[in-house]
């Protein structure tokens, strides 16, 4: 994916993500006297995202007024220009690893649970006989203690 963004005619900023993820643009108007903040701006951002780690990109915000024109085009897959910055999950401090191959080998495991849990939910509505409104009493009085 990729786009290029254009304000007044100005060499245009080109953001891209390669692979899996997406890729955004926003055009911001805000007007908040009691915090003090009246501004417009334009972002271009997006997110890689990977078996075990995402990246967030961002390419640099530009300021608006009144009358500025902003363009953006869609293009073909391609490079664009780097992003201003990059922020990858595995670098967080709120991860439960920052080791990429924990990560993989705990992605694995749970998988492996999942699918073992899915056969025996499988099995057990094979073998199991199925309940119908009179076993269902039978089996509420038997828990009152009737």
């Amino acid at each position: 994916m990729r786009l290029s963004m254009t304000v007044n005619g100005a060499a245009p900023i080109v953001a891209s993500v390669n692979g899996s993820g997406y890729l955004s643009a926003a055009l911001k108007m805000m007007d908040r006297p009691d915090e003090y903040e009246t501004r417009t701006r334009i972002t271009v951002g997006g997110f890689e995202t990977q078996t075990t780690e995402t990246a967030r990109l961002e390419w640099p915000t530009i300021d608006l007024k009144i009358g500025d024109v902003v363009e953006l085009r869609v293009l073909p897959n391609g490079q664009g220009d780097p992003p201003s910055e990059i922020r990858r999950s595995s670098e967080a401090p709120y991860n439960l690893f920052a080791n990429t191959e924990l990560a993989k080998e705990l992605l694995q495991a749970v998988s492996q649970f999942e699918q073992r849990l899915d056969e025996l939910r499988n099995k057990s509505q094979a073998m199991e006989p199925r309940t119908n409104t009179g076993d269902s009493r039978q089996r509420l009085e038997w828990w009152r203690g009737s």
